[in-house]
């Protein structure tokens, strides 16, 4: 996983949660996981920007095996105290305990923890604090088949969700039993992929047998998305469109958010590297707000150090965050209650 690249568009939590195996050990993700600056795109071997190498290489995925990765977020300067967030891997790379804090009140904290089974089956996640809830999974032949979600950990779930994979693994449906009846609820998700590339999600609400919701990708020659249009309705007319571009190295040059589809976008997003490739700002412009400037550090094995957001034309910074890391941890996860 390119620590510079994010997912296009999640498929939703639920899937998230099911793949999360191929993720735990890459520095980035949702929800818990560490934040990974960029996009994912196309590959685009110019650069408009002006600034930075024409095109930068893949940087490499950071080790975090038996490592304790800690993120003090200033996102408030004027605070007293920072907000803080934990992550905690195995030997084998596998995220394995999150903690979050709300500056210095113990009472709000959430705590999760996992257990895996073999190789990268996440069996369960369990959260308590702020929330509590727990999700767990089946798997067979490597494939994550169903996942339950028990909102208060008490031992009678809420939800349940199956999924069906096609014998080159792909992600062909998705179906939600939403009051656990043993019956799983007309409609579900439907998903069209094209030589190993997820080009096509079709979301049945209503249960109707027609899509309600209908989301599109488009990709480049190395599988980067480049374009993602929303049709919310199914009814052929665009609510959404998103389009990338990205360096021969898959790192994100631009995005363009046209959240009308009318052909103006309302949100552009602009990536430039320094010579090392290990440094780069992120300019984000959005109608109607100031103007948003984030500078991003990595560190030479692929981890992210650093991102000092400044808002406008302000030099002063905004927001800061810094990330560090322990081999081994240097205290252990949090335990369940």
């Amino acid at each position: 996983m390119n620590p510079r690249s994010t997912p296009a568009r999640p498929v939703q939590r639920a899937l998230i949660a099911a793949l999360l195996a191929g993720a735990a050990a890459c520095q980035g993700g949702e929800g818990d996981s560490l934040p990974s600056p960029g996009g994912g795109g196309t590959s685009d071997s110019g650069d408009d920007t002006g600034a930075g190498p024409v095109s930068c290489p893949a940087p490499p995925e950071p080790d975090l095996a038996d490592t304790k990765v800690r993120l003090k977020d200033d996102a408030d300067p004027d605070r007293d105290a920072p907000d803080y967030a934990w992550w905690w891997y195995d030997a084998a790379g596998r995220l394995v305990a999150t903690q979050t804090r709300d500056g210095d009140d113990d009472d709000k904290t959430l705590s999760c923890v996992r257990t895996w089974g073999e190789g990268e089956e996440l069996q369960a996640e369990q959260c308590w604090g702020m929330a509590t809830y727990t999700y767990t999974w089946t798997w067979e032949d490597g494939l994550a088949t169903g996942m339950v979600y028990d909102k208060d950990s008490d031992g009678s779930p809420e939800r349940a969700w199956s999924y069906t994979w096609s014998a080159a693994g792909e992600l062909e449906a998705e179906a939600w039993d939403t009051d656990l009846d043993g019956v799983f609820d007309e409609g579900g998700v439907s998903y069209t992929w094209e030589e190993g590339l997820l080009v096509e999600e079709r979301w049945d609400y209503q249960g109707e047998g027609e899509a309600d919701l209908v989301v599109s990708y488009g990709h480049d020659d190395l599988g980067h998305v480049v374009l993602e249009e929303v049709d919310d309705g199914a009814d052929g007319s665009l609510e959404e469109r998103t389009t990338r571009s990205f360096d021969a190295g898959g790192n994100p040059r631009w995005e363009e958010i046209d959240a009308g589809a009318d052909g103006s976008a309302e949100q552009t997003t602009t990536w430039s590297y320094d010579e090392d490739c290990w440094n780069h700002r992120v300019d984000i412009q959005e109608a109607g707000s100031p103007d948003v400037r984030l500078v991003r550090a990595w560190d030479p094995d692929g981890f992210q150090t650093k991102e000092t957001e400044f808002h406008g034309d302000n030099e002063d910074f905004a927001a800061q965050r810094r990330w560090s890391r322990q081999t081994p941890w240097d205290s252990d996860p949090p335990e369940l209650p």
